[in-house]
């Protein structure tokens, strides 16, 4: 009996250091989009990445609301989870907290509420435009 918990421990172990040295990784922060390779759409620009020490390679687009992308981002050196906005090169803001959820407020007044879930019902003055995004007016906030 105690040959056999010994084999499966030896399995178990070789699994667990075969997917470690695969670089299989599991996305836990809850938002979709980290699950699938970047594209050129989800670049952000070269400057707000320095200014926020973003990790380069992390960031995607949730959703543009108003003409204004919104990106789901990785910090460069800590496990925080950003939601970044590019109104236009002078106009972007970066919100980043170690989870989820996070609102930020954009120029235009818009709260922005980045969450974990994928979409979820509208509830208490928010809007849900996107997989882990939803809008409200600053002026209805509770």
């Amino acid at each position: 009996m105690s040959t056999n918990i010994a084999r499966v421990a030896v399995v178990a172990l070789a699994l667990t250091a075969g997917l470690t040295l695969s670089g299989c990784t599991v996305n836990t922060s809850g938002v979709s989009a980290f699950d699938r390779e970047q594209t050129a759409d989800d670049e952000v620009p070269t400057a707000i990445i320095e200014a926020s020490d973003l990790a380069p390679d992390s960031t995607r687009l949730l959703a543009e609301i108003e003409e204004t992308p919104y990106f789901a981002a990785k910090m460069a050196n800590s496990s925080n989870l950003c939601l970044v906005h590019v109104r236009d090169a002078d106009d972007w803001g970066v919100a980043c907290s170690p989870g989820l959820p996070l609102t930020s407020t954009g120029s235009d007044g818009k709260e922005v509420l980045f969450t974990a879930g994928g979409r979820l019902p509208d509830a208490n003055g928010w809007h849900f435009v996107a997989d882990n995004i939803a809008i409200r007016d600053a002026s209805s906030g509770e």
